[in-house]
């Protein structure tokens, strides 16, 4: 065999080597793309309790920093088609938490490079992770609702608050989470080693340098569970209206497209534990996003919020101080839905 044909042998292979190598990291890639969005669908109507910030934090630990990031996109974006034919498209708020999600794998990163490895080094990072996410997901909030009348900073110190009671569960959630980290690797990353040695930046040596008592970790899941339920619980009271003040009330809900097409103007006899956005839901086709676990309404019949314009609600004249999931109606009562020009 000539030295050329030995050259044209060895491309050959290595590109076999190449093309398995990309098929290993495809699978993988999706592999954590899928475990965290089905861990999160499971938890969608827990209050602020998710697994996606735990599982790009992982990824960003366990693998080199651009293969962490691809795999961070993939579940971010799987995450949203997700949560968008369950909910609607989250609009503006959809980039801030690809960059809040990204910057957590960033962090993710620098963990493993500094040797972070102990459980409360992880919990220390959880916690500011869950504060960044939700700060930048509420500076969202706070960009779609800007108006003459109110300054950015009112709104999002307004929002902050509005959304505190589902920050300090987040925080507490992604606390606990992450301080069970370790144990966690613990279980996966013999699996990583063997099948993706080539990929896997952290070695078992490396994560039990430092090892922690392991009664941490069933401490962890005992407050884990608890907050679970606790934040349930808390979930239902909040949006929980006693029955026996259950009466049947008038009112009138006009809906202004703002010469887009005609105004609308409804006479309804409602309940009163009926919030304002499930009785337009019943008479206009909504689209809408989940913030803090309440409705943003984004579009009516069709007619959908934009950079220029977005959708007001009004009572008896006077623009709302709180969302549409959040206003309960009370005799005689009218309610304008507004599409407002910025």
């Amino acid at each position: 065999m000539t030295t050329s044909d030995q050259l044209i042998v060895t491309t050959a292979a290595d590109f076999e080597d190449a093309e398995a190598d990309q098929i290993r990291k495809l699978s993988l890639r999706i592999q954590f793309a899928a475990a965290a969005m089905a861990s999160s669908f499971i938890l969608l109507n827990v209050p602020n309790i998710e697994t996606i910030t735990f599982s790009v934090f992982i990824v960003g630990y366990l693998f080199p920093r651009k293969y962490a990031l691809s795999i961070t996109l993939t579940t971010v974006i799987g995450w949203e088609l997700l949560v968008t034919s369950v909910f609607g498209f989250s609009g503006i708020t959809f980039f801030f938490k690809l960059v809040a999600w990204c910057l957590i794998t960033l962090l993710a990163s620098f963990a493993r490079a500094v040797g972070v490895n102990r459980s409360y080094q992880f919990a220390v990072l959880g916690f500011f992770s869950a504060l960044l996410f939700d700060f930048l997901v509420t500076i969202s909030i706070a960009i779609l609702f800007i108006n003459s009348e109110e300054t950015f900073l009112t709104i999002l110190v307004t929002y902050l608050i509005l959304g505190l009671l589902f920050t300090i569960i987040h925080v507490i959630g992604n606390t606990i989470l992450f301080a069970m980290i370790p144990q966690f690797l613990e279980v996966i990353l013999p699996l990583l080693l063997r099948s993706y040695p080539n990929v896997t930046q952290i070695s078992l040596t490396q994560l039990r340098s430092k090892s922690t008592n392991r009664r941490i970790y069933l401490v962890s899941f005992i407050l884990m569970i608890m907050i679970l339920v606790a934040g349930f619980f808390v979930y239902e009271d909040l949006i929980d209206i006693d029955n026996e003040d259950v009466i049947e009330v008038s009112i009138v809900m006009r809906i202004d497209y703002n010469g887009i097409q005609p105004s609308e103007v409804y006479n309804l006899d409602v309940l009163n534990n009926q919030s304002v956005f499930f009785i337009t839901r019943q008479i206009a086709q909504i689209q809408y996003s989940i913030y803090f676990d309440l409705p943003l309404v984004e579009s009516i019949n069709g007619v959908s919020q934009n950079n220029n314009a977005y959708w007001k609600i009004s009572v008896n004249g006077n623009e709302a101080t709180v969302g549409a999931g959040s206003l309960y109606p009370v005799q005689n009562d009218v309610f304008d839905w507004e599409y407002t020009e910025l």
